[in-house]
């Protein structure tokens, strides 16, 4: 078709960007050329959800379990619930390397994530938050204590300092009325 036999309608049209169908649902963003995937390493991965629709896995890094602190979730740009097939592929990635990585090395990934959350908690001077952290810790030790191998000892002594640094930060907190 050449340009002098096009009609107004289709003019117009040609300037409007046409919506892209992204897993069963139209966007209203323009097609944008395959980015390339950076792959950033994180303190904590989450493994895919149930419900992929609804929740974003983390960029895959070092094979640890989820570990999401409590409250309101992290504010998401628009466009971001949908399920596409490059999120698709990265929980496939993630499932992957969780299921290669020793249990071993995920169990003792967690129970440092209760070390640093009770030793920020420590440091905030919120005490309770810490006790939990603390207890939580010392649960994962109590339980699996042997099974952790060469990593028991030094967990430990971890555990050592926290209660230490809970006494005296309780020791430097005025007492409540």
């Amino acid at each position: 078709m050449n340009e002098d036999s096009r009609t107004p309608d289709e003019e117009r049209d040609e300037e409007r960007p046409r919506p892209r169908v992204v897993d069963k649902r139209v966007s209203a963003r323009p097609a944008e050329p395959p980015a390339e995937t950076t792959v950033r390493e994180e303190p904590a991965a989450r493994p895919p959800q149930s419900e992929p629709a609804q929740t974003e896995p983390a960029p895959p890094g070092p094979a640890q379990p989820e570990s999401a602190p409590p409250g309101p979730a992290p504010p998401q740009a628009a466009g971001d619930d949908v399920w596409t097939p490059e999120r698709e592929e990265q929980a496939r990635r993630l499932a992957e390397e969780l299921a290669r990585a020793p249990a071993r090395d995920i169990v003792i990934t967690v129970a440092m994530n209760f070390v640093e959350v009770a030793s920020v908690k420590i440091d905030a001077g919120d005490l309770p938050g810490a006790q939990l952290a603390i207890d939580a810790f010392d649960g994962v030790l109590q339980a699996l204590g042997s099974r952790l191998g060469d990593a028991e000892g030094p967990l430990r002594q971890m555990l050592a300092q926290l209660q230490m640094a809970y006494a005296q930060g309780a020791a430097a907190q005025p007492p409540s009325a």
